[in-house]
C-alpha cells in the first residue's frame, strides 16, 4: 500500500508532506477566502489562501474517525465525514472545505469539481 501511495504521489507530481498538522483554518468575512495555517514535521508553518477546505479524517481500524475539532460545536454548517458523504449535489452552492488524504478524500474533490462546486484543498 505504501508503495502504491508513493507512486500515486509521483504520477500525479503530488507534494506530500506527513506529519503535518492544520493549526487554524479561518474563514475572511469579507472575501469569503479561508486562511488555512498548516505546521510541517520540521517546525515549518505555510498559510493558503483558499476557497474551499474538505476535512476527510479517513478510517481507523475499520470504523469511521471524526476527532474533536475545537468550535465544531457552534459552527452553523455542516461536518461530514467522508463515509457519509452522498454527492456534491447534496452541497450544490454551498462553500465545502475537504481535508483528508487517499483516495476518499481524492474521490470527493474530484466529485464536488465535476459539479461545479470549485477548486478544493487537499492534503
Amino acid at each position: 500500500m505504501a508503495n502504491w501511495l508513493e507512486h500515486y504521489a509521483d504520477i500525479l507530481e503530488l507534494n506530500v508532506w506527513t506529519s503535518t498538522k492544520v493549526v487554524s483554518a479561518t474563514q475572511d468575512d469579507v472575501t469569503k477566502v479561508w486562511s488555512v495555517l498548516v505546521k510541517k514535521s520540521d517546525g515549518t508553518e505555510r498559510t493558503f489562501k483558499v476557497k474551499h477546505v474538505v476535512f476527510a479524517t479517513g478510517f481507523i481500524g475499520g470504523e469511521k474517525y471524526l476527532p474533536e475539532y475545537p468550535g465544531a460545536n457552534t459552527f452553523k454548517g455542516q461536518i461530514l465525514h467522508s463515509f457519509d458523504h452522498k454527492g456534491a449535489k447534496d452541497h450544490l452552492g454551498k462553500k465545502v472545505i475537504v481535508v483528508g488524504a487517499a483516495t476518499a478524500s481524492h474521490d470527493i474533490c474530484a466529485d464536488y469539481a465535476e459539479h461545479g462546486v470549485g477548486a478544493l484543498f487537499h492534503l
